[in-house]
Protein backbone atom coordinates (compact mmCIF):
# COMPACT_ATOMS: atom_id res chain seq x y z
CA UNK A 1 0.00 0.00 0.00
CA UNK A 2 0.99 3.51 -0.15
CA UNK A 3 2.02 4.04 3.31
CA UNK A 4 4.53 1.18 2.99
CA UNK A 5 6.29 2.91 -0.19
CA UNK A 6 6.16 6.19 2.47
CA UNK A 7 7.32 4.23 5.08
CA UNK A 8 10.51 2.79 2.68
CA UNK A 9 11.33 6.30 1.81
CA UNK A 10 12.09 7.32 5.86
CA UNK A 11 14.10 4.19 6.46
CA UNK A 12 17.60 5.10 7.31
CA UNK A 13 19.13 4.75 3.81
CA UNK A 14 17.46 7.79 2.72
CA UNK A 15 18.58 9.63 5.94
CA UNK A 16 20.22 13.22 5.19
CA UNK A 17 18.61 13.24 1.40
CA UNK A 18 16.61 16.59 0.64
CA UNK A 19 12.88 16.15 0.58
CA UNK A 20 12.77 17.14 -3.19
CA UNK A 21 14.89 13.91 -3.07
CA UNK A 22 12.25 12.10 -1.59
CA UNK A 23 9.59 13.12 -3.35
CA UNK A 24 11.07 12.02 -6.37
CA UNK A 25 11.89 9.13 -5.60
CA UNK A 26 8.63 8.35 -3.77
CA UNK A 27 6.95 9.61 -6.87
CA UNK A 28 8.55 6.69 -8.87
CA UNK A 29 7.59 4.01 -6.61
CA UNK A 30 3.93 5.64 -6.69
CA UNK A 31 3.77 5.47 -9.90
CA UNK A 32 5.03 2.40 -10.59
CA UNK A 33 2.19 0.77 -8.06
CA UNK A 34 -0.56 2.91 -9.72
CA UNK A 35 0.74 1.62 -13.26
CA UNK A 36 1.77 -2.12 -12.72
CA UNK A 37 -1.27 -2.61 -10.07
CA UNK A 38 1.78 -4.18 -7.93
CA UNK A 39 1.28 -3.72 -4.17
CA UNK A 40 4.00 -5.68 -2.67
CA UNK A 41 7.05 -2.35 -1.89
CA UNK A 42 9.73 -5.23 -2.46
CA UNK A 43 8.62 -6.33 -5.39
CA UNK A 44 8.37 -2.57 -6.86
CA UNK A 45 11.89 -1.88 -6.02
CA UNK A 46 13.00 -4.75 -7.58
CA UNK A 47 11.36 -3.24 -11.23
CA UNK A 48 13.59 -0.19 -10.26
CA UNK A 49 16.53 0.39 -13.07
CA UNK A 50 17.40 4.01 -12.27
CA UNK A 51 20.53 4.65 -11.30
CA UNK A 52 19.95 7.58 -8.83
CA UNK A 53 17.56 5.42 -7.25
CA UNK A 54 19.36 2.54 -6.78
CA UNK A 55 22.50 4.66 -5.82
CA UNK A 56 20.59 6.26 -3.19
CA UNK A 57 18.68 3.58 -2.20
CA UNK A 58 20.19 0.66 -2.55
CA UNK A 59 23.79 1.89 -2.54
CA UNK A 60 24.89 0.31 -5.70
CA UNK A 61 25.68 1.97 -9.34
CA UNK A 62 23.88 1.45 -12.55
CA UNK A 63 23.71 3.24 -15.61
CA UNK A 64 20.19 2.95 -16.71
CA UNK A 65 20.50 3.59 -20.47
CA UNK A 66 17.18 5.97 -20.37
CA UNK A 67 15.38 2.87 -18.61
CA UNK A 68 14.64 3.86 -15.37
CA UNK A 69 12.08 0.86 -14.48
CA UNK A 70 10.90 -2.38 -15.76
CA UNK A 71 8.19 -4.52 -15.55
CA UNK A 72 7.84 -7.85 -17.07
CA UNK A 73 4.26 -9.74 -16.89
CA UNK A 74 4.88 -12.83 -18.00
CA UNK A 75 1.72 -14.55 -18.15
CA UNK A 76 0.15 -11.76 -20.17
CA UNK A 77 3.33 -11.43 -22.26
CA UNK A 78 4.23 -7.76 -21.47
CA UNK A 79 7.26 -5.80 -21.24
CA UNK A 80 7.02 -2.56 -19.65
CA UNK A 81 9.71 0.17 -19.56
CA UNK A 82 9.54 3.14 -17.70
CA UNK A 83 11.03 6.59 -18.78
CA UNK A 84 10.37 8.89 -14.94
CA UNK A 85 10.63 13.03 -15.06
CA UNK A 86 10.02 14.33 -12.27
CA UNK A 87 9.46 18.16 -12.07
CA UNK A 88 9.91 19.71 -8.78
CA UNK A 89 8.19 23.01 -10.13
CA UNK A 90 4.82 22.96 -11.97
CA UNK A 91 4.66 24.98 -14.96
CA UNK A 92 0.95 25.06 -16.59
CA UNK A 93 2.23 26.14 -20.03
CA UNK A 94 4.15 22.83 -20.48
CA UNK A 95 1.86 20.62 -23.04
CA UNK A 96 4.00 19.18 -24.66
CA UNK A 97 6.07 16.08 -24.08
CA UNK A 98 9.94 17.15 -23.99
CA UNK A 99 11.41 14.02 -26.60
CA UNK A 100 14.91 14.49 -25.54
CA UNK A 101 14.20 12.53 -22.27
CA UNK A 102 12.30 9.79 -23.58
CA UNK A 103 14.63 9.55 -26.63
CA UNK A 104 17.36 8.73 -24.22
CA UNK A 105 15.42 5.40 -23.91
CA UNK A 106 16.52 4.62 -27.35
CA UNK A 107 19.92 3.67 -25.87
CA UNK A 108 18.23 0.84 -23.91
CA UNK A 109 15.68 -0.15 -27.08
CA UNK A 110 19.34 -0.60 -29.61
CA UNK A 111 20.95 -2.98 -26.97
CA UNK A 112 17.58 -5.72 -27.55
CA UNK A 113 19.13 -6.53 -30.97
CA UNK A 114 22.64 -6.11 -29.86
CA UNK A 115 25.36 -7.75 -28.22
CA UNK A 116 25.16 -7.19 -24.30
CA UNK A 117 28.63 -8.81 -22.94
CA UNK A 118 29.99 -5.56 -22.34
CA UNK A 119 28.04 -4.63 -20.00
CA UNK A 120 28.75 -5.15 -16.59
CA UNK A 121 26.46 -8.50 -15.56
CA UNK A 122 26.19 -7.61 -12.46
CA UNK A 123 23.68 -4.40 -12.43
CA UNK A 124 20.26 -4.34 -12.81
CA UNK A 125 20.47 -3.12 -16.42
CA UNK A 126 22.29 -6.13 -17.78
CA UNK A 127 20.38 -8.07 -16.27
CA UNK A 128 17.12 -6.84 -17.00
CA UNK A 129 18.31 -7.01 -20.67
CA UNK A 130 19.42 -10.22 -20.84
CA UNK A 131 16.17 -11.15 -19.29
CA UNK A 132 13.73 -9.62 -22.06
CA UNK A 133 16.27 -10.69 -24.97
CA UNK A 134 15.51 -14.43 -23.85
CA UNK A 135 11.89 -13.46 -23.55
CA UNK A 136 11.73 -12.14 -27.16
CA UNK A 137 14.42 -13.89 -28.99
CA UNK A 138 13.59 -17.55 -27.74
CA UNK A 139 9.78 -18.02 -26.78
CA UNK A 140 7.08 -18.96 -28.87
CA UNK A 141 5.19 -16.35 -27.39
CA UNK A 142 5.66 -12.54 -28.90
CA UNK A 143 5.85 -9.75 -26.20
CA UNK A 144 4.19 -6.33 -26.28
CA UNK A 145 6.92 -3.93 -25.37
CA UNK A 146 5.46 -0.45 -24.23
CA UNK A 147 7.87 2.29 -23.37
CA UNK A 148 5.75 4.68 -20.22
CA UNK A 149 6.91 8.03 -20.20
CA UNK A 150 5.77 8.92 -16.99
CA UNK A 151 5.49 12.59 -15.10
CA UNK A 152 4.16 14.33 -12.65
CA UNK A 153 3.85 17.80 -14.99
CA UNK A 154 0.58 18.30 -16.73
CA UNK A 155 1.70 17.90 -20.10
CA UNK A 156 -1.50 17.09 -22.23
CA UNK A 157 -0.09 16.02 -25.60
CA UNK A 158 0.03 12.03 -25.67
CA UNK A 159 2.72 10.27 -27.06
CA UNK A 160 1.10 9.25 -30.26
CA UNK A 161 0.43 12.85 -31.08
CA UNK A 162 4.39 13.21 -30.82
CA UNK A 163 5.69 12.76 -34.30
CA UNK A 164 9.14 11.83 -33.06
CA UNK A 165 7.53 9.53 -30.32
CA UNK A 166 5.50 8.08 -33.12
CA UNK A 167 8.80 7.58 -34.98
CA UNK A 168 10.46 6.24 -32.22
CA UNK A 169 7.75 3.30 -31.73
CA UNK A 170 7.96 2.75 -35.24
CA UNK A 171 11.57 1.88 -35.13
CA UNK A 172 11.44 -0.45 -32.28
CA UNK A 173 8.06 -1.90 -32.99
CA UNK A 174 6.87 -0.56 -29.37
CA UNK A 175 3.68 1.13 -28.21
CA UNK A 176 4.49 4.56 -26.37
CA UNK A 177 2.06 5.45 -23.26
CA UNK A 178 2.13 8.82 -21.40
CA UNK A 179 1.33 8.80 -18.03
CA UNK A 180 1.38 12.43 -16.69
CA UNK A 181 -0.32 14.00 -13.98
CA UNK A 182 -4.02 13.54 -15.34
CA UNK A 183 -3.09 9.74 -14.91
CA UNK A 184 -2.85 9.89 -11.38
CA UNK A 185 -5.23 12.18 -10.31
CA UNK A 186 -8.05 8.55 -9.72
CA UNK A 187 -5.59 7.02 -7.24
CA UNK A 188 -5.61 9.93 -5.19
CA UNK A 189 -8.66 9.31 -2.37
CA UNK A 190 -9.44 12.55 -0.52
Amino acid sequence: NNTALIHRLQEPTLTGRDLKTKERLGFYLYALECITEVKETDEIIEMMNDGTFLTQCINTTNDDYGVDAVYIDEENHKINLFNFQYAENFNASNVTLPYSHINNSSRFLSLLDQDIEHLDKEKRTYLFLKNIKELIHTGNVPYDITLYYVSNAGYTESAQQNVDLASLASDYSIRIESCCLDYFLPFIKP
